[in-house]
């Protein structure tokens, strides 16, 4: 999935994306076999599924599709419980696609001689979305979080946070953000500005398109960031260093507080365990 070959280097963290919708879908009460598109109605898809038990016998399993995707409450017992008498629950998610192409990157990866041809490359990478920083022999680097993405309909209050009625098409994706309109850092020679991916939020406020309400917080990437200001050019030692590194910023901050709040409280028998952990000495 990442590497390197003769010519170029690539690399991941994940991007963290909102990729999965629930949509609740209403079967029609005197068809179970169709439910509510609208003011009309579709019929349920439905596949057969064998599961082999080690040891045991094999199951069969019928697997409903609505338009969204696989109906998971008639499998899933936490669907199950938030889901209205006589309702379903299907969930749509990119990597559902028949015509993911993910496995194409990986070949065609390998065979690349630029970092523009692996940014080319990337638009095939469709699941789950990925931060790639890439370079090659010539000094080129560059950062694109490839993969799909649904595009939710602005007037979509939910955004992906949750639930929402599958019988209104507010609600349905429209279609894929665009290949190009990623958050990217075209492929360039001598870029002063470091790229940093640490699972942090990668967008700017004015970004036009959802990627995630859920970003991890920023602390690894700003140290990460602050070793490599630390010198102006790296060796593969230094970038040891920064992989060993367990200055914890977070740490940094609450510190103070645990040492200086501890006067603050009356004593307690949880004193002994704050003081051990901070390195004081504790009291009676």
């Amino acid at each position: 999935m990442l590497g390197r070959n003769e010519t170029l280097a690539w690399s991941f963290t994940n991007t963290g994306s909102d990729t999965q919708d629930l949509f609740f879908e209403r079967p029609l009460p005197n068809d179970v076999t169709r439910y509510q598109v609208g003011e009309d109605a579709l019929t349920f898809s439905t596949r057969q599924e064998s599961i082999m038990v080690k040891g045991g016998a094999t199951e069969q399993l019928t697997v409903r599709s609505t338009r969204h995707g696989p109906v998971i409450s008639d499998v899933d017992t936490d669907a199950r419980a938030v889901t209205p008498i006589d309702w379903v629950v299907a969930l749509s998610w990119v990597g559902l696609a028949e015509d993911d192409y993910t496995l194409r990157f990986i070949l065609d990866a390998g065979r690349a001689n630029t970092a523009d041809e692996l940014r080319a490359y990337a638009e095939h990478f469709h699941s789950p979305q990925q931060n790639i920083v890439y370079a090659d022999q010539n000094g080129k680097i560059g950062f694109i979080a490839a993969g799909r993405v649904p595009a939710r309909h602005p007037d979509n209050v939910a955004q992906g946070k949750l639930p929402v009625p599958g019988w209104s098409t507010l609600y349905d994706w429209q279609g894929y953000i665009p290949y190009a309109e990623l958050p990217q850092i075209a492929p360039t020679v001598n870029n002063t500005s470091p790229i940093v991916t640490a699972n942090q939020k990668i967008t700017p406020d004015n970004y036009p398109y959802l990627l995630s309400s859920s970003w991890a917080l920023p602390y690894r990437a700003e140290r990460i960031a602050e070793l490599l200001d630390t010198q102006e050019k790296h060796s593969v030692d230094s970038f040891a260093d920064i992989q060993r590194d367990v200055v914890n910023p977070v740490a940094r901050q609450l510190l103070p507080f645990f040492v200086n709040g501890r006067s603050r409280y009356a004593i307690t028998k949880n004193h002994r365990r704050a003081d051990e952990a901070v390195g004081l000495p504790h009291g009676n």
